[in-house]
């Protein structure tokens, strides 16, 4: 499967998207480093003879795990997301058009009536 195969969503420029990327490299590059300080701890503590004291070495271990995951998340995000649509046009302003004339003149008698009208009030000439 390839990159172009997923749906791109989001909306960003060059410079956010290789930010993005690069940060979710670093987090899947720092996720497995925490998670093999905390296993080694913990062994050297079983080692030592204190069975129960790598309890809390368990968390880092998650938590490495997690910062791996939420690092691969944010690298494909990093790689497909969708470049910022162009601005909309603005164009050069144009007025609105001026309102036709709600008033119409007789062409037998000159007389000046409304549009609602279908005949001169005048002379009764049809428009």
């Amino acid at each position: 499967m390839t990159l172009s195969a997923i749906p791109v969503i989001f909306g960003a420029d060059e410079k956010t998207r290789t930010a993005i990327f690069f940060a979710g490299i670093a987090l899947m590059a720092i996720g497995p480093l925490v998670s093999v300080l905390a296993v080694s701890s913990c062994f050297g503590t079983i080692l030592s003879g204190h069975f129960l004291a790598c309890v809390t070495d368990f968390s880092f271990v998650i938590f490495g795990g997690v910062l791996l995951f939420v690092g691969l998340i944010t690298a494909v995000v990093g790689a497909v997301v969708q470049d910022a649509p162009p601005p909309p046009f603005t164009g050069p302003y144009r007025p609105p058009a001026a309102p036709q004339s709600a008033e119409v003149n007789c062409k037998k008698c000159g007389a000046v009536y409304g549009v609602d009208r279908f005949f001169c009030p005048s002379c009764g000439q049809r428009r």
